[in-house]
């Protein structure tokens, strides 16, 4: 079994709950390092204000609480993300950084950065589906452009629930996340009458952080 650790990079989807990303991660017992990176130059000019720091300080606690429970701990940065992932990467001999997508400009960049310097350190890259339902490219009309008018474009949206097996078997249902104990509960992204419960209880791994001067 590899023991080399995946770096998993939390951004905007502080859970551990139907992240697909996370789940790819912590795949066949592959010790995951769980880090965020406050980088407050990166927003530029759409850097949160008061009050979003203040859900940010709560979501961050609340998400660390619940790596705890899973017997690990979260790993907190401030600077530049590119580089505080590689130093992670490097401190902990992780071969990989996991990431789900964002979509602000600022975030797009952000991945396009980190993604580059990880290539240049050798490491693998990987970006996971895990802020929205479906993907934006995933919901087009017949002749392959976006929709304009909202009706459609929900037909379109819930007939893959109802029916297509590419999908249910995509990160849209988190019947896939067997190896987290913690989504036992989590439930399926199908219509009500179609929902089911999943149950399973194999472990995961955590690596532990060290002291660090950042």
């Amino acid at each position: 079994m590899d023991t080399q650790p995946i770096i998993y990079w939390f951004r905007q989807d502080l859970r551990l709950a139907d992240l697909p990303g996370l789940v790819e991660a912590a795949s066949n017992g592959i010790p995951v390092v769980p880090v965020y990176v406050l980088d407050d130059a990166a927003p530029g000019e759409w850097a949160p204000g008061a009050a979003s720091r203040w859900w940010l300080h709560h979501s961050l606690k609340s998400l660390a609480a619940s790596i705890r429970q899973q017997h690990g701990s979260l790993w907190f940065h401030t600077g530049s993300a590119a580089q505080r992932l590689i130093e992670s990467a490097a401190q902990t001999g992780a071969r990989g950084i996991y990431c789900s997508r964002a979509f602000d400009p600022w975030a797009v960049q952000q991945e396009h950065d980190v993604r580059h310097r990880a290539t240049r350190a050798g490491l693998a890259f990987e970006r996971f589906a895990g802020s929205l339902l479906f993907e934006p490219e995933q919901i087009r009309t017949q002749s392959g452009t976006f929709y304009q008018t909202f009706t459609p474009f929900w037909k379109a949206l819930v007939q893959p629930c109802r029916g297509s097996a590419s999908i249910r078997r995509g990160a849209t249902c988190v019947g896939g996340c067997r190896n987290w104990p913690h989504l036992r509960t989590a439930t399926c992204t199908h219509p009500p009458r179609r929902r089911k419960r999943y149950s399973r209880r194999q472990g995961c791994a955590w690596v532990q952080p060290t002291p660090s001067p950042s």
